[in-house]
């Protein structure tokens, strides 16, 4: 079905989501750029109810990329998936808050505060709408909050039967959307680097609560992200190489690489490093095409007895 919902409406749903059927939305919102230009955008969202959850899981898709490490519905029995048509323009504010590795919405990015207005509460109030919109359809009728999502649903500020607020639309689920399904996800695990970008690439650093004193052996892998399948495995020397002839400006600040370990049999995206110093460690890569997005892998790394 298609049409317009506005608040009354959506409770009366409570009856479909409290019986495990899924509902699909689609929610209007606008966007404003550093030049002034004002852009009308829209996302998809499809919430549903499963009591043998042992918490809620939430899926956040913009284009063909799943962001994985955001996790807001876990006291909700519920899955959700939130989609950004990679076409509209609420995507472009979303690429520019993601990290080199393309694992969550950051508002307070450099890239968002210097190309949009007011982005810090838009990101926030779409990437919370799955567990604002749970909070309505499961709060006691005595105890709703009607200004729950006004950050997300256009609303003058009147309630009744006759007021019809744009911003929720209902629309056909299809589950073969993308090929992805509500599936479960996989545990989500604190990663041991963190990885910011930078103009033109990427930078390395370690937790500052590491607290080694001793060498670390890491192994460091880029690649452009690619529509389909893993990054890492489409990678080719004619992209880009971070060793050898041609390679990508890489500098170590804050600390000191040893051991060397960039040996001609390594792949040209990958470089295998012996820290010295975590505290300080902070390693700089630039240089890369700034109209594609970097995949960045970044794991401990025991090197063969000999090697290092």
């Amino acid at each position: 079905s298609s049409g317009y919902v506005h608040y009354a409406d959506l409770i009366a749903r409570r009856p479909e989501y409290e019986a495990g059927e899924l509902l699909a939305f689609r929610i209007s919102a606008e966007v404003e750029r550093k030049n002034g230009q004002r852009q009308a955008t829209a996302f998809q969202l499809y919430i549903q109810k499963d009591d043998t959850l042992s918490e809620g899981h939430d899926y956040y898709v913009r284009g063909t990329l799943s962001i994985p490490e955001m996790d807001y519905i876990r006291r909700h029995r519920a899955r959700a998936l939130l989609i950004v048509n990679e076409r509209e323009p609420l995507a472009a504010m979303l690429r520019d808050s993601e990290p080199p590795t393309h694992n969550a919405w950051r508002p307070q990015a450099d890239r968002v505060s210097k190309r949009w207005i007011s982005a810090r509460r838009r990101i926030e109030s779409v990437r919370y709408s799955p567990r604002e919109l749970l909070r309505i359809l499961e709060a006691p009728q005595e105890g709703l909050q009607k200004d729950a999502l006004s950050d997300v649903f256009s609303w003058d500020g009147k309630w009744g039967t006759d007021i019809r607020p744009p911003g929720i639309e209902i629309k056909e689920w299809r589950p073969d959307y993308n090929r992805r399904e509500l599936t479960e996800k996989p545990t989500h695990r604190t990663p041991d680097f963190v990885v910011d970008r930078i103009s033109g690439g990427f930078r390395v650093k370690l937790p500052a609560d590491i607290g080694e004193a001793g060498p670390l052996a890491v192994r460091l892998r880029a690649a452009y992200v690619t529509p389909q399948g893993n990054p890492l495995s489409k990678y080719h020397e004619q992209d880009f190489r971070l060793h050898g002839d041609a390679a990508l400006p890489v500098t170590v600040t804050g600390g000191t690489v040893t051991g060397g370990d960039v040996k001609p049999e390594l792949a040209g995206n990958e470089l295998r490093l012996i820290i010295d110093d975590p505290v300080n460690f902070a390693l700089t890569v630039q240089g890369f095409d700034q109209s594609r997005d970097v995949h960045i892998k970044v794991e401990r790394w025991a090197a063969p007895s000999g090697e290092g």
